[in-house]
C-alpha cells in the first residue's frame, strides 16, 4: 500500500461536535500532507501537519471573564504501530509555548525532549475540564530515554506560585523516574 493523503481546511470546531465537546469552544483549521505506507499489519504514517485556531475558555468565576486563546500546533510526526517520531512538534496556546523532539519506540530504546512555558495556564486547564488551577508562569523541561522496561525520566518545573484547588501550592519540583513502567515516580520539590 502507498497512498499519499492531502487534508486541507479541516474545520476544528465541526470536529469538536462530531468526536465530543471538549470543555472549551475551539475554532480554527487543521492542514496536513501524510504519507501512508506498507501492509495493514505494519502500516506507517509520516507528514508534516498544522492545526491553527483560537479556543474560547469560559469564565471560571462569576466575576472572571472568559479566555480566547489563539494556538498553533505544528509538526512532522512519523508513526507506527511500533514507534512515533516527532520532528519536532511544537505548540503555541496563547502565550504559552510547547516543544517535543525525539521518539517513543515500543521494541527498543525512546529518546524524547519536552519543554515549554505555559503562560496561561489556569486558561489551559480549564481548556481541558481542570478548573480550579491558579498561578504563575510554569516553566519545564524533562527528557525520557532508554528500553520500556529501564525508562529514564528526568525533568524539572518551576512554577510562579501554582495552587490546584484550594489545597497544593507549588513552586518547583525535580522529577526522576528509572525503571520499567510499574514502578513509582519520584518527586522531591520545594
Amino acid at each position: 500500500l502507498a497512498l499519499a493523503v492531502q487534508v486541507i481546511c479541516v474545520d476544528l470546531a465541526a470536529a469538536d461536535r462530531t468526536f465530543g465537546p471538549t470543555p472549551g469552544r475551539v475554532h480554527g483549521r487543521a492542514n496536513g500532507h501524510f504519507t501512508v505506507a506498507g501492509s495493514p499489519q505494519h502500516l506507517q504514517v509520516a507528514g508534516p501537519f498544522v492545526l491553527q485556531g483560537t479556543a474560547h475558555v469560559a469564565a471560571a468565576t462569576v466575576h472572571a471573564k472568559a479566555k480566547i486563546l489563539p494556538f498553533r500546533v505544528s509538526g512532522q510526526v512519523e508513526a507506527s504501530a511500533r514507534a512515533v517520531r516527532l520532528l519536532p512538534l511544537v505548540a503555541h496556546v496563547g502565550s504559552s509555548t510547547l516543544e517535543a523532539r525525539g521518539f517513543v519506540n515500543m521494541d527498543g530504546p525512546s529518546q524524547l525532549a519536552v519543554h515549554g512555558r505555559l503562560a496561561d495556564l489556569p486558561a489551559i486547564a480549564a481548556m481541558f475540564g481542570t478548573p480550579g488551577i491558579s498561578g504563575g508562569v510554569t516553566t519545564f523541561d524533562a527528557h525520557l530515554g532508554g528500553a520500556r522496561g529501564n525508562i529514564q525520566l528526568a525533568g524539572r518545573i518551576a512554577a510562579g506560585p501554582t495552587v490546584v484547588k484550594k489545597q497544593l501550592e507549588l513552586t518547583s519540583a525535580d522529577l526522576t523516574f528509572h525503571g520499567g513502567l510499574s514502578d513509582h515516580l519520584q518527586l522531591a520539590g520545594n
